[in-house]
């Protein structure tokens, strides 16, 4: 989350992560979440979800072996080309069915 970012503002990513792999752990206490003993956070809890790697199998690689992964960076030629035309994209304020940004 970035606080200077508005809605409509254009975000060009170099890596995304498989936002709904979470663990959802009890409330303990009021606000108090507490993981199992066994889990390890790797990134700080939203209340009750602690975001979790996803587990990827390579198409040509052996069965049942995966490799667990966090971050997925994007296609570099992909983000060169979103980089290049980012400046030159002008967003409308107002939608054609009259639904505006403020």
């Amino acid at each position: 989350m970035n606080p200077n970012l508005s809605i409509g503002d254009v975000v060009i990513p170099v890596r995304w992560a498989e936002y709904q792999e979470n663990l959802f752990a009890r409330e303990t206490a009021p606000e108090v979440y507490d993981p199992p003993s066994w889990f390890q956070p790797i990134l700080p809890n939203f209340g009750m979800m602690y975001p979790d790697t996803v587990g990827i199998t390579n198409v040509n690689g052996p069965p049942d072996q995966e490799t667990e992964t966090l971050w997925f960076p994007v296609d570099p030629k992909m983000l060169a080309v979103a980089q290049q035309v980012a400046g030159n994209v002008e967003l409308e304020q107002c939608t054609q069915q009259g639904i505006c940004l403020r």
